[in-house]
């Protein structure tokens, strides 16, 4: 006979969340069907052989705090052992101040038992598998302990938003540098922004209390993206906050479901190459729609936590990694809070319309789109950016996932461009043909159009933070462009307004391309303006641009590392060209995100 049972329906806050996201009701009876009281016995195995788990539980204040438990090679045994289908028996230790291990220490509840969940990743593979009930025994303390864990439930997880990385043991010697067990404002995270920064796994407890105890659990979950997708501010109060974007998923929302009925939540940031180990815990709502895209431009659902309580321990994960990140391929593009991006803050209230009025094609794989927008916008320095919503013209279907086009799952369908040229309010984007795109293979079928179809977006903003014009419209007086591919669209602006302004300045442009793509420099070299150099492995030449027959080099850019150097490109082209550029001893790198 079973020591307890459970409950496996979905709760109000979970069929809450649901029916906000227009989840379809049969998708809470799944969950009760996959759900077991009993581990499985693939799971049981996994356990056993994982040399490493996450696991949560409440404090004396019914707060949730996680941690990772690391087996000890030494011991001789398996951290966790399964003992009977539904008990766990795990030994462990964990630094002093570490938030578990003080959970364990509350003195114990009128039924004996303290509410706990598990989560396994295997992190070689991504493969995962969570678990919850209750700690039926706990003996020992931080440095060595046992405890006796009774299942209620197991489910096996989704591997989507999961970073590979092989990890090892690894003996370090914990320091406790922040010990804010209570911290009414929470100040106490700006010390440990650099760890929050660089984790792309993260560790997420939930928890919820019901009036039937069989109903009442604990939840674990795994929340992984690019570095930097958690963003941590204060508000003018000077309370902080953690606020984790929702991306697509299994549709449970079993950990938003808890927040949503008990508003707590705990997280977890390790750092898997340092061993510092960020626990976090605080007041935590889930926000929607308009008010999550107010905080969190391009989000319509997020979760925001307010900090009572940071405790972070350098050196407090007996793990090291031994491989590079690779990344998953579902990650979304980070979000950014609305006060971080100017480009953020304009997409709060879209009151532009761009239409687009013309397409010239340039090269086989780029385009002249010119857009007419409804309402002037206000001045603009060269190099801007123009963002544009396609949400309305792009219709789609929910899946779970989708292995041809991952991050289209978590696509927003809102695109930025840089301005290669304006007239009156009129823009003109160059932009390339991404097979693989959502956007740019729509917008290149287009020229095939005869009428051009009226097509109006919603204009979300211009953005701008990449300019060789100062504010007073200056530029310097000895200029280096680098450019690769399309990334020559920044330049196009530049030299349009220094031939339009007739400034005097000395500008060379070093510029790497394939295939057709030297015919992006027609306006450049119309001007006589500006020195070029090209580079290209194979592609096309232009009788009328001077070119080198292979890629660029470090010594190609020595010649000019006197200059202000202006950069645009692919991600290896400028890793490479900013590395020679400082190694050089170039006075200014400025550089432009170049992205697709």
């Amino acid at each position: 006979m079973r020591l307890l049972m459970k409950d496996h329906q979905q709760h109000e806050g979970e069929l809450l969340v649901q029916a906000r996201r227009q989840v379809p009701k049969e998708v809470s009876q799944v969950l009760e069907r996959i759900v077991s009281d009993e581990m499985p016995d693939q799971h049981a195995s996994f356990f056993a052989n994982l040399p490493y788990v996450a696991v949560a539980a409440l404090d004396a204040e019914g707060r949730p705090w996680t941690t990772l438990l690391v087996a000890d090679p030494a011991a001789g045994a398996p951290m966790v052992r399964i003992t009977l289908p539904d008990t766990l028996e795990a030994r462990s230790s964990l630094p002093q101040d570490d938030p578990f291990a003080r959970c364990m220490q509350v003195k114990e509840t009128k039924d004996s038992n303290k509410l706990f969940a598990m989560l396994g990743v295997d992190f070689t593979n991504r493969r995962r598998n969570k678990a919850a009930g209750v700690v039926t025994n706990y003996k020992g303390t931080a440095a060595a302990f046992s405890m006796t864990l009774v299942t209620t439930e197991n489910l096996g997880n989704c591997p989507k938003y999961i970073t590979v990385r092989d990890l090892e043991h690894c003996r370090r010697q914990p320091e406790t540098l922040v010990n804010a067990w209570h911290d009414d404002k929470g100040a106490s995270i700006a010390s440990c922004l650099d760890t929050i920064a660089q984790a792309s796994s993260i560790f997420l407890a939930t928890k919820h209390v019901d009036k039937k105890a069989e109903r009442s659990d604990v939840g674990l979950n795994h929340r992984g993206g690019a570095p930097g997708f958690v963003r941590v501010y204060a508000d003018a109060a000077g309370q902080w906050h953690l606020v984790i974007p929702d991306y697509s998923g299994n549709r449970f929302y079993q950990s938003l479901g808890n927040i949503q009925t008990d508003g707590q939540a705990g997280v977890l940031f390790p750092n898997f190459q340092t061993g510092d180990m960020c626990h976090v815990t605080g007041k935590a709502v889930n926000l929607f729609d308009e008010e999550a895209a107010a905080l969190m431009p391009g989000m319509s659902l997020i979760t925001r936590i307010e900090i009572t309580g940071v405790v972070f321990i350098k050196g407090g994960l007996n793990l090291a990694q031994t491989s590079p990140d690779t990344f998953s391929p579902y990650n979304p593009q980070v979000k950014y809070l609305a006060h971080e991006s100017a480009a953020a803050a304009s997409m709060l209230n879209p009151s532009n319309t761009a239409t687009l009025v013309s397409i010239h094609p340039v090269s086989s794989t780029s385009a002249e789109f010119t857009f007419e927008l409804d309402t002037p916008v206000p001045p603009f320095p060269p190099g801007a950016c123009i963002v544009l919503s396609f949400a309305h013209t792009i219709q789609r279907n929910y899946s779970h996932m989708n292995e041809r086009k991952p991050q289209a799952l978590n696509d927003d369908y809102i695109r930025t461009w840089t301005i290669s040229a304006v007239q009156d309010n009129r823009i003109t984007c160059t932009i390339k043909k991404v097979s693989s795109g959502a956007i740019s293979p729509l917008l290149h079928s287009l020229t095939r159009a005869n009428p051009l179809p009226r097509l109006r977006l919603p204009c979300l903003g211009i953005s701008s933070n990449f300019s060789c014009f100062n504010d007073d419209g200056t530029v310097p007086k000895k200029m280096l462009w680098i450019a690769g591919g399309v990334g020559l669209t920044p330049f196009l602006a530049f030299h349009q307004a220094i031939v339009a302004r007739n400034i005097e300045t000395d500008v060379t442009l070093l510029f790497a391309y394939s295939g057709d793509d030297h015919r992006l420099l027609d306006p450049i070299l119309r001007s006589g303006r500006v020195s070029v150099i090209a580079f290209t492995s194979g592609g096309e030449k232009n009788p009328g641009v001077s070119t080198v027959a292979r890629r660029m080099r470090a010594a190609d850019l020595a010649p000019f590392s006197d200059r202000q150097a202006y950069l645009c490109g692919p991600v290896t082209l400028s890793a490479n060209v900013t590395t020679w550029l400082q190694d050089a001893g170039c006075p200014g790198v400025h550089q432009e995100k170049f992205t697709f």
